[in-house]
């Protein structure tokens, strides 16, 4: 495993609070979620939110590839 995040200590020293904020806030939640929220949830209901979560990463990864083409396209012609 290569570790990814090893520029984000100089990235938090130089960049204004508030995108330090938005990089971190989704990590945090994601960590009360499994930690203190996930717990007590009925199997069932951890399949259907697993399932939901696979669904929304597909749904904006298409997005992002789309919304990213033309801007692709027109940089190389």
């Amino acid at each position: 495993m290569v570790p990814a995040h090893s520029w984000f200590p100089s990235f938090v020293e130089k960049a204004p609070m508030g995108l330090v904020v938005a990089f971190v806030a989704p990590q945090v939640g994601v960590y009360a979620h499994l930690r203190w929220l996930a717990a007590g949830l009925p199997p069932q209901l951890e399949d259907v939110i697993a399932a939901l979560g696979a669904i929304t990463v597909v749904l904006a990864a298409r997005s992002a590839r789309s919304s990213a083409a033309p801007a692709a396209r027109s940089a190389t012609s």
